[in-house]
């Protein structure tokens, strides 16, 4: 049923790890009974930065952990 998927991104590939990071001062806690927050990756298959762009790369990458960014 194609219909259930709607609003869904899939199911993180086996060479990458996911977790939800709580988000605090937006009132996001990832561990409530609702769990919101930022999705945070690693893995070998990620991207290592951007191209030329030091600033940005360190901006997303924390600790090894790519910052998908906050969207509400």
């Amino acid at each position: 049923d194609v219909f259930s998927m709607i609003g869904t991104v899939g199911i993180p590939m086996t060479t990458i790890e996911a977790r939800l990071e709580s988000v605090p001062e937006m009132g996001y806690d990832a561990l409530s009974s609702e769990p919101r927050g930022e999705i945070c990756l690693r893995g070998n298959s990620l991207f290592s930065g951007y191209h030329k762009r030091q600033d940005l790369t360190e901006e997303v990458m924390v600790d090894g952990w790519f910052h998908t960014g906050i969207f509400d």
